[in-house]
C-alpha cells in the first residue's frame, strides 16, 4: 500500500499537536508504514511511534492511541524502578534471612543430637 508525503507529514503535524497540547513527548516521531494485515496497528520503539494501520484515518487514531499510551507508560516507569529496587532489597533480606534461619536450625539440631547421645 502507498502512502503519499503529504499523509505521513500529516501525521507529523498531528503528532507535534498532540505535544504542543500536552507538553510532553517533544521526544517523539511518528513513521507511517501501512501494513494492513500486521498484529498491531502501531506500536512505539524507543522515542519513534511507528503507525501499521491501513487507512489515514486509522494511523491518525493509532497515532493518539500510542501517543497516550507512551505518556502514561514513562509516566509510570519510575514506580516501576522503585518497585524493582524494592524486590532487589528484599531478595537480599530474604537472603540474610534465609541463611540465619538455616544457621539457627542446625545448631538447634547439633544441641538435639547432643541431647540423646
Amino acid at each position: 500500500m502507498q502512502k503519499p508525503a503529504n499523509l505521513q507529514q500529516s501525521l507529523e503535524d498531528y503528532l507535534k499537536g498532540l505535544v504542543v497540547k500536552s507538553g510532553l513527548g517533544k521526544e517523539l516521531f511518528v513513521v507511517w508504514t501501512p501494513k494492513p494485515d500486521y498484529k498491531y496497528e502501531g506500536e512505539v520503539k524507543n522515542n519513534l511511534i511507528v503507525i501499521y494501520s491501513g487507512t489515514f484515518d486509522e494511523a491518525r487514531k493509532t497515532l493518539k492511541h500510542e501517543f497516550l499510551e507512551y505518556i502514561v507508560t514513562k509516566a509510570a516507569s519510575p514506580y516501576k524502578d522503585i518497585i524493582n529496587l524494592q524486590r532487589t532489597v528484599l531478595n537480599s533480606i530474604m537472603r540474610q534471612l534465609e541463611e540465619q534461619a538455616y544457621q539457627d536450625k542446625e545448631k538447634a539440631v547439633t544441641a538435639l543430637e547432643n541431647l540423646f547421645e
